[in-house]
């Protein structure tokens, strides 16, 4: 039976599940050495599909941006087909696509050969505002259901600033987002900037923002302008990418999302709804029109007499 080896999680650990549990220092071994590594664990396991996961950064902030990387091999002797993957984590961590977040992460890998390796990139945040630590789970497997799964453990931590970031519509189809970001640690931080991002057809006027140092208590502060497409419809997101370097030299990377709600009124549908309204108005007033009339008649025939 193989012991189990922990290291500590701040050295980039490798967590693989793959049967039993075994933790390993990724920038530490070379591609021969995973090689070996992951055919002694198949002789534990006995598959035929190996995997691995691990995390560029040991701990996130809130709103902070990290990589996971999961890597697939092929331990058979035939090129397999149709290798499924599903990644998802414990409550504060997001899986992020484009400006879409989500839960999880899916993807089928359509072919993998024999001893071949599939390295997959993803992007992760954390929207925790708690200090603890999250399990990232990738699932792989034949099936769409699989059982066995690649762990990796990055721990979630209150970072020594804050920010605000809101949105207002205007009335000239533009939009400002204003944007704060506080120092409220005990040393300065430097290199602090901010950009504004967002889709194709949106025209951002402010240029990104970029301070050399913020000091304790200080602030960084922009106010951004956006020219709002004139087909946009429903809710519109952005994304304010900012970042800075803290006292020991470290780099932290952050991505907040905000939304605009540019509702564009459907002036066909408005107006056959008053042309509906309209109608039914008139057939109203010529029923009550007749009512009237036929009354008076009615009226005018009982005093008459035989």
């Amino acid at each position: 039976m193989m012991n189990q080896n922990t290291t500590n999680h701040n050295k980039n650990t490798i967590h693989c599940n793959l049967g039993k549990t075994n933790y390993f220092k990724p920038h530490a071994i070379n591609k021969t050495i995973f090689l070996l590594t992951l055919i002694v664990l198949a002789s534990f396991t006995n598959a035929t599909i190996l995997a691995s996961a691990y995390t560029d950064k040991p701990n996130l902030g809130e709103n902070e941006v990290g990589f996971l990387t999961v890597k697939i091999m092929n331990d058979s002797t035939i090129t397999e087909q149709n290798i499924y993957l599903r990644v998802q984590a414990d409550e504060g961590i997001l899986f992020i696509q484009g400006l879409d977040e989500q839960k999880n992460f899916i993807q089928t890998i359509e072919s993998i050969k024999q001893n071949e390796i599939k390295e997959m990139r993803i992007k992760i945040k954390s929207n925790s505002t708690l200090a603890k630590n999250a399990n990232i789970y990738a699932y792989f497997g034949k099936d769409t259901s699989p059982k066995q799964a690649a762990v990796t453990t990055i721990s979630l931590e209150k970072l020594p600033t804050e920010i605000k970031a809101t949105i207002q519509k205007n009335e000239n189809d533009t939009a400002t987002v204003d944007f704060t970001l506080k120092n409220t640690a005990k040393t300065p931080i430097t290199n602090a900037s901010a950009e504004l991002i967002a889709a194709s057809g949106f025209d951002i006027q402010t240029p990104p923002l970029i301070e050399d140092k913020i000091s304790p208590q200080g602030e960084l502060n922009q106010k951004f302008k956006v020219m709002l497409p004139l087909t946009a419809n429903g809710d519109q997101k952005m994304l304010i990418a900012y970042g800075y370097f803290d006292d020991k030299n470290t780099p932290h990377y952050f991505e907040k999302m905000v939304t605009v709600n540019l509702f564009k009124p459907n002036y066909a549908l408005i107006g056959l709804i008053g042309f509906a309204i309209l109608i039914g108005a008139a057939y109203l007033f010529l029923r009550k029109s007749d009512d009237k009339d036929a009354k008076k008649e009615k009226i005018k025939g009982t005093g008459q007499k035989e």
